[in-house]
């Protein structure tokens, strides 16, 4: 919670089923925010020097999905251009065990 989504936070809870297609909730398990994202415009007036830029901002829906030792980041952004990303990196670490006789 508040580690792996910034600022402004709301949590949606997702229904599950079990390896016995038993329904069970999994509580706030997809986190939506903002971010900012650098430079949307800027425009410096050459005559007078004014000049004005405007922050681009972009909603983030994401979940972390833990598969034995990994974990699945799955980010998707929507951006004020239109634009949609779809982004999923890996993460965890490596699991060695010694071999039993």
């Amino acid at each position: 919670m508040g580690c792996d989504c910034l600022g402004h936070i709301h949590y949606f809870d997702a229904a599950l089923n079990d390896s016995q297609g038993n329904p069970y909730v999994v509580k706030k398990a997809i986190c939506m925010h903002e971010e900012d994202d650098g430079i949307l415009w800027k425009h410096v007036e050459y005559r007078n020097g004014h000049n004005e830029a405007r922050r681009a901002r972009e909603l983030v829906i994401s979940k972390i999905c833990t598969v034995v030792n990994y974990e699945y980041l799955i980010y998707i952004r929507f951006k004020l251009s239109g634009e949609i990303e779809y982004e999923i990196r890996l993460s965890g670490e490596l699991s060695t065990n010694a071999l039993s006789a």
